[in-house]
């Protein structure tokens, strides 16, 4: 079973890696990309 801090870490590392993808999407100006990423953040939280 995962400890706290393996927990927060993995916690931490998906928000990076949603948050790469989200502004790499909104810099391309992929609109509905964005949208999907952004829904996903929410739902993830």
């Amino acid at each position: 079973m995962p400890n706290d801090a393996e927990i927060f870490k993995t916690a931490i590392d998906d928000f990076r890696e949603i948050q790469r993808y989200m502004s790499l999407a909104k810099e391309e100006n992929a609109s509905r990309t964005y949208a999907e990423l952004k829904e996903k953040h929410i739902l993830t939280r």
